[in-house]
């Protein structure tokens, strides 16, 4: 299955026009699933993001993302995610030398475990990684999580 959409944001300040910005967005989706348990989704998208800073008012983020998901058994499954973002900052209030451009990965991963018919258990591992042109603002970051749901 293919899933397009394209839009147009237009972001207007009553009382600050400097941080207006407007443009097209889109995403590209691609859902594929080969089996019952296995499915695949690759996707591509450009949004537009506000962010206010004295360098910028918003910035433009294009993404790529793959994420296989397995369905192991009707109560556990397994989630993979990658996303690489190159994220281009614009709208400078002050004068700068240079703009900022960002380029972020995030790789994730998670379980589900359907415990009983209201109760969910899901842990998940995530590594992010930004690099950017602008001084101390490159990073890497681990998360770990676990999570249970009573669902009524």
């Amino acid at each position: 299955m293919i899933d397009a959409k394209l839009g147009y944001i237009d972001r207007i300040h009553d009382h600050f026009s400097r941080r207006d910005f407007s443009g097209a967005i889109s995403r590209l989706l691609w859902h594929w699933t080969p089996t019952g348990k296995l499915q695949f989704d690759l996707s591509l998208s450009r949004n537009l993001h506000s962010f206010q800073e004295a360098a910028n008012s918003y910035f433009v983020a294009d993404t790529l993302s793959v994420s296989p998901i397995w369905n192991y058994s009707a109560k556990t499954r397994f989630r993979f995610k990658y996303d690489y973002s190159d994220r281009d900052y614009r709208g400078a209030i002050a004068p700068t030398t240079k703009l900022r451009r960002d380029r972020v990965q995030s790789l994730l991963f998670s379980a589900d475990w359907q415990a009983t018919r209201k109760i969910l258990v899901s842990g998940m591992l995530q590594r992010d990684r930004r690099n950017s042109n602008t001084d101390s603002f490159d990073y890497d970051s681990n998360a770990v999580s676990i999570n249970a749901q009573f669902l009524f």
